[in-house]
């Protein structure tokens, strides 16, 4: 960030150099990207039904589509397409200081991507948004009717960091150690290698800007 904005002093005259060009920057070493295994994946499924309908659908949008948190949250029912068992990812959720949870455009154009589900994913849905009807309900004209997937108890868009805090404590209670909720982005990736799929395909399916990453 520094290195761009003394380029933009550079262009308009008010600097001869760049001080960034200077330093020599570190090496990035990545940690290890923990993903689940077989046996935690039996036990996961074994347990997944005791938890709420939308932490269910969370879980397999993030485990086996492959899904950033962000754009999990920023999923409206519109976007699903029940006939076609598909739903289009086309923006994110993001926080802002003083305002919260809102949305905004996905990270890259290729983010902007159609999935389909996988099996059982879109009876999860139904049941999800059945509740939720009953839940508009209940709370009449408190309920704030934007069309999200993942809300509030009053219609609102969920806080970004709830499916942190719930995959942590069901992780916890599971046995399932060192596996981060961005880990079952890897997870699926992960495993769509492990079983053939062309990187082609495992890049279109994340979203990823290029093949390379």
């Amino acid at each position: 960030m520094l290195k761009a904005m003394f380029n933009k002093t550079i262009q308009r005259g008010y600097m001869q150099s760049n001080p960034c060009n200077q330093i020599d920057i570190p090496k990035y070493k990545p940690k290890e990207k923990k993903t689940l295994t077989e046996d935690n994946i039996q036990v996961i499924m074994t347990a997944l039904p005791g938890e709420e309908l939308k932490f269910q659908a969370m879980f397999y949008l993030a485990a086996m589509c492959g899904m950033r948190k962000q754009e999990i949250i920023g999923l409206k029912w519109s976007d699903i397409d029940f006939g076609e068992k598909s739903f289009t990812i086309q923006r994110a959720a993001t926080t802002l200081h003083r305002i919260g949870t809102t949305s905004k455009d996905t990270k890259t154009d290729k983010s902007n991507r159609t999935l389909y589900f996988p099996a059982g994913l879109d009876v999860i849905l139904l049941k999800h948004m059945n509740q939720q009807n009953e839940q508009r309900r209940r709370c009449g004209d408190k309920w704030a009717d934007e069309g999200w997937i993942f809300t509030q108890w009053n219609g609102k868009l969920m806080d970004l960091n709830t499916p942190s805090h719930w995959w942590k404590a069901f992780a916890e209670k599971n046995g399932v150690k060192g596996v981060t909720f961005h880990g079952l982005r890897h997870t699926a990736a992960t495993f769509m290698i492990k079983n053939n799929v062309p990187i082609s395909a495992v890049s279109g399916v994340l979203g990823h800007a290029q093949i390379s990453t």
